[in-house]
């Protein structure tokens, strides 16, 4: 059982013990690619890299990795739309060793002016990445994550001691996301490539809408694995998708439905037309209750083993604390796909699968986006 904490500067903590050989910390931040300007546009991802550079216990660049690697960590940094995270995995004993070496990078980071200069195409100057950092990396925008095997007395003394003197600012908030379209758009990149990829999604949810395990669902029956049907239609009946899959991605205040497919060249329209059928089908036939129990037996058994390992789970507690502030335990997220009715599946799919929200995306020996245009409709 997880247990969550909230220092006095508004730090949050949350500490995952599970049996086992390993631990992970993450450090997690509400700053990503939303919270920037136009003007400082990729400073999140920049920051990130910059982050190991150098802090003020560890002055010299490498430092923090050299030590990382004499402990056999795992160890990385990430960064998404909404938030950036610091993470090293371990063996169990070396946890508070871990904790120490994550938090100095996020607590002490030196901006050595020679490390921005050798990025390529930044336009950015030492002063942004201050100015930013001051902003976004303060203690109530700031989540802790220890799970795995690790003494929970010692690491969270461990934790309120390091993260004691981060500031207590005020946060700032993301602007909210604008959303506004009428019909559906496509967008070509052109590559010359061995294969065509292309995403084709549609507009959706934030994560807090009770209709996303349905979408869910909806989307495993989709494109979930080597029995969904767009796994059938497209690769075993057509022979034309060397992977296919389908996903549900949902954020704070938006959200989408994706298939995603690398397939040849001569076969893309009919891949295109393939899966907007598939989505058709969803909207005018019920999914059975072989298929639904098939769908939710594959996204919990997933969903289960995906726990098993010490980063797994610091990033699915973290995960859901960093977007949302409130957490769901496996028991509760199993409940709720269980309960998931095929009546809910159609009226997503009838919701959603429409025209003014579909999107196309592809990469490939393409210079136009009209013929794929032609065919982008339900």
């Amino acid at each position: 059982m997880y247990k969550k904490l909230t220092l006095k500067n508004g730090l949050r903590v949350v500490l995952v013990p599970q049996g086992g050989l390993a631990a992970t910390v993450l450090i997690l931040v509400e700053a990503g690619s939303e919270y920037e300007t136009k003007r400082i546009n990729g400073l999140s991802h920049f920051l990130e890299h910059l982050m190991f550079k150098g802090t003020k216990n560890r002055p010299k660049s490498g430092t923090i990795a050299n030590e990382l690697d004499s402990l056999g960590a795992e160890y990385n940094a990430f960064t998404g739309g909404q938030y950036t995270g610091y993470y090293a995995k371990v063996q169990k004993e070396k946890i508070e060793k871990a904790v120490d070496l994550v938090s100095d990078l996020y607590l002490n980071p030196i901006f050595i002016p020679e490390e921005i200069e050798k990025e390529r195409g930044v336009s950015l100057k030492r002063d942004d990445f201050q100015t930013y950092r001051d902003q976004h990396y303060v203690a109530p925008k700031t989540l802790v994550v220890v799970a795995g095997s690790f003494d929970v007395k010692k690491v969270r003394g461990q934790i309120e001691s390091l993260f004691s003197d981060l500031p207590k600012r005020a946060k700032l908030a993301k602007k909210k996301t604008l959303e506004k379209q009428s019909k559906s758009e496509a967008l070509v990149k052109f590559k010359e490539s061995d294969q065509s990829h292309l995403v084709l999604g549609v507009r959706a949810f934030d994560i807090f809408d009770k209709r996303r395990y349905a979408l869910q669902v909806l989307a495993n029956i989709l494109g979930g694995g080597m029995s969904s049907r767009l796994f059938h239609r497209v690769r075993e009946d057509l022979g034309a998708a060397y992977y296919v899959r389908a996903e549900s991605d949902l954020s704070l205040d938006h959200g989408c439905l994706a298939v995603s497919a690398g397939v040849d060249h001569a076969k893309i329209d009919l891949v295109i037309t393939a899966v907007l059928e598939e989505m058709n089908r969803l909207k005018k036939e019920m999914v059975s209750e072989t298929e639904m129990k098939k769908s939710k037996d594959h996204l919990i058994g997933n969903f289960i083993l995906g726990l098993e390992s010490s980063d797994e789970l610091a990033s699915y507690y973290g995960g859901q604390e960093i977007i949302t502030g409130k957490i769901k335990t496996p028991d509760e997220v199993i409940k709720n796909v269980k309960a998931v009715k095929p009546e809910e599946i159609q009226a997503v799919a009838k919701t959603f699968f429409v025209d003014r929200g579909l999107n196309l995306a592809v990469i490939g020996p393409y210079k136009s986006s009209e013929g794929f245009k032609k065919i982008l409709k339900f």
